[in-house]
Formats: structure tokens, C-alpha cells, sequence
């Protein structure tokens, strides 16, 4: 008789984690890991969505007049329009409807707000009342990598685009312009 064969097999411990590792890397590259870097490109592309806005309104901010160009220029709502689709043709992921300029009137001793959707009715009077221009739009982010929708549902951000508004405020530069 082999006092082998009749020995009894101990197990030993040093070896599970060998075993365990493929598990382990799984769980944390596809269950933590991908949700995360989804989350960190739709957060990315927001922001440069953010900034193509801010950066139309700024320029609009700086035109001579809001609807009519001319020889002073461009006018705001041209600038704005060229410069918002300038900037979302250098990235891919972004979709948006055209950026809507308003003029937001504010007075001075009350505070009160009037929005112009298009040019100021009459000159404007900068003793009394604060002008800005307000660029609004509503801009759809694709996720970096969709997922299968069948397996995870409708989740936006995941395996359809977020839907998101963004609006930006800037003083109007030249407010006698307004008007035209």
C-alpha cells in the first residue's frame, strides 16, 4: 500500500488569488470602470457645449448692432450664430439647435427685467437701465460609447443622447446699437 495515495490533500491558501484575479479585473474595469469614463465624457462635452455657448454670447456682446449688419460689422445675432457653429464643428458628439439671442433690460433702481427677443423698440438709455445679451440653446450629447439598448434600457447618457438646455449672460458692450 502507497502511504501516498492514503495521505490526506491539503489544501493551500497562496493560490486563490491566482484564481481570483480575472474576477476581480472584470469587476473593476467593466463595473466600475466604464460607467465612470462614460460619465466623465458627458460631463466633458457638456462643458465644451457650455463654452461654445458663453463664447457666442461674448462675441455678440461686442457687436455694434443686434440684427442688422453692416458697414459697423457683423451684427450680434450673425456673430453669435457664425461663432456657435464654428465651435461645435471642431467636436464630435454635439448636436444643437441654433443659439437664440435675447436682449435682457434691466433697471437700474428696481431691478426689473424686460427681455427683447429681437431689437430694442427704442434707443437704449444707459442712465436708467443695465442691458445683456442671453444666448439659450438646447443641445443633445451622444455618450462616448453606447450601450446595447436591449440589455440596459433607455438610460440617457448611456445608450441615448442627454438632452440638455444651456443659457449664458454677458453686458452688452455697446448698447447704443441695440436698436438696429
Amino acid at each position: 500500500m502507497n502511504p501516498l495515495n492514503n495521505a490526506r490533500k491539503v489544501r493551500k491558501a497562496n493560490g486563490s488569488t491566482l484564481l481570483e484575479l480575472p474576477v476581480s479585473l472584470w469587476m473593476v474595469f467593466v463595473v466600475f470602470m466604464m460607467p465612470m469614463i462614460a460619465l466623465s465624457s458627458i460631463t466633458m462635452r457638456a462643458t465644451l457645449m457650455m463654452v461654445a455657448v458663453q463664447d457666442a454670447v461674448q462675441g455678440a456682446a461686442k457687436a455694434k448692432s443686434f440684427t442688422t449688419s453692416g458697414a459697423d460689422g457683423l451684427s450680434a445675432k450673425d456673430i453669435a450664430t457664425a461663432r456657435f457653429a464654428n465651435f461645435l464643428s471642431n467636436f464630435a458628439g454635439l448636436q444643437a439647435s441654433a443659439i437664440d439671442l435675447d436682449i435682457v433690460q434691466t433697471t437700474i433702481v428696481s431691478g426689473q427685467i424686460q427681455r427683447f427677443r429681437d431689437q430694442l423698440p427704442s434707443p437704449s438709455d444707459t442712465n436708467f437701465f443695465m442691458y445683456q445679451i442671453e444666448g439659450k440653446t438646447t443641445a443633445s450629447i451622444d455618450p462616448i460609447f453606447p450601450a446595447n439598448e436591449q440589455i440596459f434600457g433607455r438610460v440617457a447618457g448611456l445608450t441615448t443622447p442627454i438632452q440638455i438646455t444651456l443659457s449664458a449672460r454677458q453686458m452688452a458692450e455697446n448698447a447704443q446699437g441695440l436698436n438696429r
